[in-house]
């Protein structure tokens, strides 16, 4: 039996891709890694865009929580702002009121100075005429200090002292030449103030020039003369001056003193200065005559 010959053993191997088999394998492959990598970019942006969401929301949330404050804030700063308007309109009344009332008192103010001026005026006017009148009343008179009070003394005895002082200094006094003689209190309740008051002026003038010539010739008249028990005590006789010449004639002697004026007196109610003998006569009439001689000096 003739041998049959075996078909020849087909091993099956395979032959090398070729280049376009290759070729789709890697397109393939890149498909495929585009498709993860888009799956998994798809999923990075979903997550993203929640994030920018949230942050989105949270933002708005801030603003509109930020913006409430400050239209709060916003709110009470034009209310106060409302009132301190208010306030100012309330003010400006004020001081509109105010300077209504300022301008009103100045006006006033302004009226009682002129007619505090005018009534200075009239009062200087009326002092003035009452001075004068004091003066005139005062132009007989003359004043006796030093004299001791004696017990039971009485308007006699006062007069009977008078004229023994007029026989003193060498001027006769008539009784009918003394219209009233008094004493008026002073500091020294032992020795007040004797006021002698003459029917006339002449009279007056003789018992002062007598006096002053006693004064030169003999020595300061004093309470010897007169036989008064005691201390021996200086008289003095003047004129009866007013209150006002009285003071201004205490000044003046002051001043006199202090700036080496010698003689200083009175003479029918004025008073006279003078620096020496032979010098200007000064009538000092108030006390700007002085402060006038002190610039002087």
């Amino acid at each position: 039996m003739p041998l049959r010959r075996s078909p020849p053993l087909q091993t099956h191997i395979s032959a090398p891709a070729s280049d376009c088999e290759s070729h789709v394998s890697d397109t393939n492959d890149t498909v495929r890694m585009d498709k993860a990598s888009q799956r998994q970019k798809r999923k990075r942006t979903n997550t993203s865009d929640s994030q920018l969401m949230n942050f989105m929301t949270e933002m708005k949330g801030l603003f509109s929580e930020f913006k409430a404050q400050q239209d709060d804030k916003l709110d009470k700063i034009c209310s106060v702002i409302e009132e301190i308007k208010t306030q100012n309109s309330e003010i400006r009344s004020s001081m509109e009121f105010l300077s209504n009332k300022y301008d009103s008192m100045l006006d006033q103010l302004n009226t009682l100075r002129q007619e505090t001026a005018n009534n200075k005026v009239y009062i200087e006017s009326l002092e003035n005429k009452i001075e004068k009148y004091e003066r005139s009343s005062r132009s007989t008179c003359v004043e006796i200090r030093n004299i001791p009070v004696i017990k039971s003394e009485t308007k006699p005895t006062l007069l009977k002292t008078l004229t023994e002082i007029g026989n003193i200094i060498n001027v006769s006094i008539q009784p009918l030449e003394v219209k009233d003689v008094f004493r008026i209190n002073n500091k020294n309740h032992e020795t007040k103030t004797i006021i002698v008051e003459f029917t006339n002026v002449f009279t007056r003038d003789r018992i002062l020039n007598g006096y002053k010539n006693f004064n030169k010739s003999n020595g300061r008249l004093n309470t010897e003369h007169l036989k008064f028990s005691g201390t021996t005590k200086p008289i003095f006789i003047s004129e009866n001056l007013t209150a006002k010449m009285k003071r201004l004639f205490y000044l003046t002697r002051v001043f006199a003193s202090s700036n080496e004026y010698k003689y200083c007196w009175t003479a029918n109610g004025k008073i006279v200065i003078r620096e020496k003998e032979g010098s200007t006569l000064h009538w000092i009439k108030d006390e700007s005559d002085l402060q006038k001689l002190g610039r002087q000096k």
